[in-house]
């Protein structure tokens, strides 16, 4: 079958110069950006840069390759023993659904992208040996593009260098050279700062988005959760390795989506997950169970923030838009927490809760991002209205009276209180960081 239509047809010439395959809506690639000779930059989530010199599109040098983390080069491929089943979507992707590749399943995987589709290419011989097995690894191209106009098309020769192979490590920094960089303009930032001290890999390649530092244990002690429901727990020896623990913390059915140490004691943890609820843990616990447990959403449990002061207050913030404040005196051991409400729940934002945060100077204000694009402000020492406590809350017209403020940040995704300037609020999103104070804190 000819890989090139007979015809075009204006739509067919609207999507090849958006970056689309003629007869077709679908994107070649994500946030591809044009280079040198119409050649796009090759995109790379693991942090491999690809630099373009003429006609040539590639990462690095030979001699730099050759010079790689010795880890690296002596890492030899996994052989794969287990089978992954591939099947068609029984219905068609919604118009915001995306399917996502999952790491587990690949020992390597990158994407790039190029100004016109390429649909037909060959990869050729090198001089670096037949059957490597190690990374990171190295492949020749050359190809040729589909342009809508014949004098735009053009042949390319690519070197595909620096392809890593898949890692999912929690890497830990010292910031300290480049805080005081900032401090004093000029100070020189020495190269190995921008290197980890530790990786540490207990997670085995399984992503994860929560973590949290103890703001109780100086010499560092950092718990990490992961999209299986596993919480590792690491801590750093007086010579300043960092060692995890062998077993994680279980109990979560789905994936791990906020870590909350507590604030005053140094053993005891919080965590909220996708599969709605949030439990207390005790790292003495020899079993790794949760201590106390409660369903707080039937939808994902995104946030949550301990009261630094009252100490046995959460906030916590879901998919369902609701941000909820919990008495944990009233949670269950068990896990049968079906008959415990919270001491005041908010439905006011009208999509996902992605940020909640307590004022440290206040423990009864407390800032709240959304993905319907605000940050509201909130004082629960507000006593609540008779009839508007009837009518729920739910109304756009009718604010709570515990709602002091409401901010707009496009796509906010986190936000927090500066605890040295009292009132400051700092929010980032889509659009940059929004930092701000208001007349109402």
């Amino acid at each position: 079958m000819a890989k090139r239509p007979s015809d075009f047809t204006e739509g067919d010439l609207s999507n090849l110069k958006n970056g689309e395959r003629a007869g077709s809506t679908a994107k070649l690639g994500e946030a591809t950006t044009a280079g040198v000779n119409g050649m796009g930059e090759f995109e790379d989530p693991y942090e491999d840069e690809m630099e373009s010199d003429g006609d040539v599109v590639e990462a690095e040098t030979e001699s730099e390759v050759e010079d790689e983390d010795e880890d690296d080069d002596n890492e030899a491929m996994d052989v794969d023993t287990e089978a992954y089943r591939i099947s068609r979507p029984q219905e068609p992707l919604a118009a915001d659904e995306v399917l996502e590749p999952d790491p587990s399943a690949f020992h390597m995987l990158h994407n790039m992208g190029t100004k016109w589709p390429c649909l037909s290419f060959d990869i050729l011989p090198d001089r670096l040996g037949d059957n490597r097995q190690t990374y990171p690894a190295t492949v020749y191209l050359v190809t040729g593009t589909q342009a809508p106009r014949p004098k735009d098309n053009e042949i390319t020769v690519m070197k595909l260098s620096g392809l890593s192979r898949m890692k999912q490590a929690v890497n830990i920094y010292n910031l300290t050279p480049h805080f005081t960089s900032l401090e004093s303009p000029g100070h020189p930032i020495p190269a190995p700062a921008n290197q980890p001290l530790h990786s540490l890999t207990m997670h085995r390649g399984v992503e994860g988005y929560a973590i949290d530092w103890s703001p109780l244990i100086p010499t560092g002690r950092l718990l990490t959760g992961d999209n299986a429901g596993k919480i590792f727990h690491t801590t750093r020896t007086d010579s300043g390795v960092f060692t995890p623990d062998s077993n994680p913390f279980t109990g979560h059915t789905s994936s791990i989506e906020e870590l909350q140490w507590s604030p005053a004691e140094r053993t005891v943890f919080a965590s909220a997950s996708a599969d709605g609820t949030v439990k207390i843990w005790d790292t003495r616990q020899r079993t790794r169970r949760f201590v106390l447990s409660v369903d707080v959403s039937s939808s994902d449990v995104n946030v949550a923030s301990w009261n630094p002061t009252t100490q046995h207050l959460l906030a916590t913030g879901a998919d369902d838009g609701v941000w909820a404040v919990w008495d944990m005196r009233t949670f269950s051991s068990t896990g049968g927490a079906g008959n415990v409400a919270p001491v005041a729940s908010f439905p006011w934002h009208q999509q996902p809760i992605t940020s909640v945060e307590w004022n440290p100077n206040d423990d009864t204000v407390a800032a709240v991002g959304s993905a319907d694009g605000t940050v509201t402000l909130w004082n629960l020492a507000v006593e609540e209205d008779s009839e508007e406590a009837g009518n729920g809350n739910g109304g756009v017209g009718d604010a709570p009276d515990q709602l002091m403020f409401e901010h707009f940040c496009e796509g906010v995704k986190e936000v927090h209180w500066m605890k040295q300037m009292p009132g400051v609020v700092v929010a980032t999103g889509e659009k940059g960081f929004s930092v701000f104070r208001t007349i109402s804190v």
